[in-house]
């Protein structure tokens, strides 16, 4: 073996071309495949970095509408929940949002806004992670908060006296508890500081109606998940007999890691069957080398069996080379891949969970060298299975015994590679498709030069909070308008492509209540608040009616403007302007012309169009989104405003430029979170641009593979027919004819593969109809832009070997043939 080891290694020496083609062919092919093995085992094959992560679940609420819809808890189901269920032997809530951070020293870092979570005592000992310093959160105590990590280092200085130490949250004061331990950030999100959930407001954790948090719980010793699924379902069915807002409402759970991660399982899987399929590209490519190599040496291989080499030393031999061949592909491969995973990791979905770790694990350093030892082992049989075991017999018929087996061999190698590249190609080009056609979505509303912030000011308390908090909204608005290069700017409870908006149940005047419907009948809408000029800032078109006027903003709403599809929901037959409607569930019996005074009663002043308000693109599973209704931002509008300007200004400048401004107006006021909706739309499509450059980035791969097979198999083709050709060219043949034929021969070999292509891609691809937007897995101008880019290729690569035959010296071929 050890001589089999050297002869391998000086032979490869002496033939370095062949080598490093071997080399980096195999190593592209393995090295995109142990990145995407990273990559795979980092997101769905590691554990959640909790204690009995296995054992973990997320439940749910549920409501039955058209389909059943999944919701957020209200805090008394989940005390309810958590009192009666014995298949969860803990359970937790937890909530995500932002609060302004204040260290009311002389040395403070001012106010910044920070994620935070709020949790129900015991959510850390349910994920079994116990605080770095101090003690975790406990009842009763809504005034303490746990610090993560990163922030006690990066704003305290990682000191350890920080525990007690006093701070101010939304203007509250609070006192450190304890810090969390480095790359902890929970189950949901990334939050900096944690607070108990009983800071939230009382009316939240009062009402049942009011759905707002998660809910995660451990499975109890020998409960399953059907087991705890059957008693939640129970458990719900009892609330929904006894509370009314419960109505139609139901529970359900899943393993958690199924919750956070599963929804990254299709795209990865894709992902790593494209780079499978590179992969066998650039095996066959080699396997072709292979073969060429073999057939070289068929001479030395037929005299060591004349000298009595035994056929297990004539295999051994190959297999030694091929191993050698392969160990340093792996090792090249293994060095492509920690190049590229960084990368990778750079361009991952901005949803990606942060406590994911991806890396060269033992795990894909493992896959790593058995792709190696397999690709190499395989090619190794292949040559010598194709060639050598003929080699004798070449030897007494002069090297003619298996020159048909060859050619059948390599032609057939290049069918099934084209065909594999045909269907990367394809899967490339619907993303790239399905890409385009997000592009080209309408919006609704006026994206370019739009600056987006956040602001934050105080609550107010007393009898002149209302005023107070309207004086406010107005100088806050007016020193945004009033910024250098804002040609115009506004207010609203939230914007465009924000990922959620306040929902809500209307009923138009004239419907009658209806117990049997979900909310008695009535209408879910999403409701937004807008300040005076939202509408022109976002170029909103009015379809119908007027914007609000100044007298519309003063008290409580009593006009609205609504989105066309509600328009056309509540009076499809009339005209929406100048109807009624109240907030809530139906009236019975029917609303009549003495409730005109009613204060519940809003009328429409406007109809606008539809405004993609949630998301761009909706999930494949996803319900069409609910329609949107606008009241006037008033004094009782949120403390957390969105505010647009229309400027060519970057928001961070924009951003800056305001802080300045409103520091002068309150010191506690912050502005936050500067971006663009190209920026919003490029998190909400990262997971689907990720897939798409990769998928991309095979194909051309696959396909520039192909063209390097087809290349080589021509020229090897128009190798063995030298002698025929000069024959030919001797008695008349003109050399446009001899090229004609050399396309022709490659051309049909590039039909073929594209006709098994084609059928493998029209099963293939279906695995991608979740992934596609606005197009159809079987697209066929997909389908024919590949298969025209593989034919172009292919005739490129034919042409080289075509235009060699046709200078071929006919006397020199004439007597090479002899």
């Amino acid at each position: 073996m050890l001589n089999d080891l050297k002869l391998a290694l000086r032979t490869l020496h002496r033939r370095p071309g062949f080598s490093s083609a071997v080399v980096v062919t195999l190593a592209l092919g393995i090295g995109g495949s142990v990145a995407i093995l990273g990559v795979i085992d980092g997101v769905l094959l590691r554990p959640l970095p909790f204690a009995d992560a296995d054992r973990l679940v997320e439940v749910w609420e549920t409501v039955e509408r058209e389909q059943i819809e999944e919701r957020e808890f209200s805090y008394p189901d989940f005390l309810d929940l958590r009192e009666q269920s014995t298949s969860l032997t803990a359970l937790a809530a937890v909530s995500g949002g932002f609060s302004t951070l204040t260290r009311p020293e002389s040395d403070a870092i001012g106010s910044q806004r920070v994620p935070i979570a709020l949790v129900s005592p015991g959510y850390f000992d349910l994920l079994g992670v116990a605080p770095a310093l101090g003690a975790p959160l406990s009842d009763g105590a809504p005034d303490r908060v746990v610090l993560a990590h990163g922030l006690w280092q990066r704003q305290f200085g990682a000191d350890p006296s920080i525990l007690g130490r006093r701070l101010l949250l939304d203007g509250d004061p609070v006192t450190v508890a304890g810090v969390m331990p480095a790359r902890f950030t929970g189950a949901f999100g990334a939050p900096e500081l944690w607070q108990s959930i009983e800071a939230a407001p009382p009316g939240l954790l009062a009402e049942r109606s009011s759905r707002w948090h998660s809910v995660i719980g451990r499975l109890a010793p020998g409960a399953t998940i059907e087991t705890a699924r059957r008693e939640v379902a129970t458990i719900f069915s009892r609330l929904e007999a006894e509370h009314s807002s419960n109505n139609l409402y139901n529970a359900s759970l899943a393993p958690l890691r199924e919750r956070i991660l599963g929804s990254f399982r299709r795209p990865l899987l894709l992902l790593f069957g494209a780079v499978a399929l590179v992969l066998l590209v650039a095996t066959v490519n080699v396997a072709n080398l292979m073969i060429v190599r073999a057939a070289t040496q068929r001479r030395q291989t037929a005299l060591l069996a004349a000298v009595g080499a035994s056929p297990r030393q004539l295999v051994r031999r190959v297999l030694v080379e091929s191993l050698v061949l392969g160990l340093v592909a792996g090792a090249a491969a293994v060095v492509l891949a920690g190049w590229v995973l960084p990368i990778l990791v750079a361009r991952s979905p901005a949803d990606m969970p942060a406590f994911i770790s991806i890396g060269l694990s033992s795990r894909v350093l493992a896959a790593a060298l058995g792709l190696s030892v397999v690709c190499a082992l395989g090619l190794g049989l292949g040559a010598w299975l194709t060639t050598d075991r003929h080699a004798l017999a070449e030897l007494v018929q002069g090297g003619r015994g298996t020159a048909a087996q060859r050619r059948r061999a390599r032609s057939g190698l290049l069918v099934f590679e084209l065909a594999l590249s045909l269907v990367v190609a394809v899967s490339a080009g619907l993303l790239l498709r399905s890409w385009q056609q997000i592009r080209s979505i309408e919006p609704g509303f006026a994206m370019a030069d739009r600056a987006i912030l956040r602001v934050d000011h105080p609550g107010f308390e007393g009898e002149d909070a209302p005023q107070r908090a309207t004086i406010l909204r107005a100088a806050i608005a007016q020193q945004l308008g009033s910024l250098p290069g804002i040609e115009s700017a506004a207010l609203a409870s939230d914007l465009p492509l924000s990922g959620g908006a306040s929902a809500t149940v209307l009923s138009p005047e004239g419907r009658p209540l209806d117990d049997e419907l979900p909310w008695g009948g009535a209408t879910r809408v999403y409701r937004h608040m807008i300040g005076a000029g939202f509408l022109t800032v976002l170029d909103i078109p009015l379809l119908a009616g007027r914007p609000f006027e100044p007298a519309d903003f003063e008290g409580s709403p009593r006009t609205s403007i609504v989105s066309r599809t509600l328009a056309e929901r509540l009076w499809p037959t009339g005209e929406a302007v100048g109807r009624r409607f109240k907030l809530g569930r139906p009236t019975t019996p029917v609303a009549t012309d003495s409730d005109a005074a009613e204060p519940s009663w809003i009328t429409v002043v406007g109809v606008v169009p539809d405004v993609r308000f949630r998301d761009l693109v909706q999930g494949p599973q996803a319900l069409p989104p609910d329609p949107d209704v606008y009241f006037p931002l008033g004094d009782r509008g949120p403390l957390t405003l969105s505010a647009v300007a229309h400027t060519a200004i970057d928001p961070s400048v924009v951003a800056r430029m305001l802080e300045e401004r409103l520091a002068a107006v309150d010191p506690l006021l912050v502005v936050y979170a500067p971006e663009t909706f190209a920026e919003r739309i490029a998190v909400q499509t990262s997971r689907l641009r990720f897939t798409t450059l990769l998928m991309t980035l095979f194909a051309f791969l696959a396909v520039g593979l192909a063209a390097v097979g087809v290349h080589g198999v021509m020229a090897y083709l128009v190798g063995e027919r030298t002698a025929e050709i000069g024959i030919r060219m001797a008695i008349g043949a003109e050399r446009g004819q001899v090229v004609r034929e050399v396309l022709a021969q490659g051309m049909r070999l590039v039909a073929i593969g594209l006709a098994l292509g084609t059928l493998v891609s029209l099963a293939v691809t279906r695995t991608l109809e979740t992934q596609l937007v606005g197009i159809g897995a079987r697209d066929p101008l997909v389908l024919i832009a590949a298969a025209t880019l593989l034919v172009g290729v292919a005739i490129m690569a034919c042409a080289s070997p075509a235009r060699r035959a046709s200078r071929v010296d006919p006397l020199v071929a004439l007597r090479a043939s002899e």
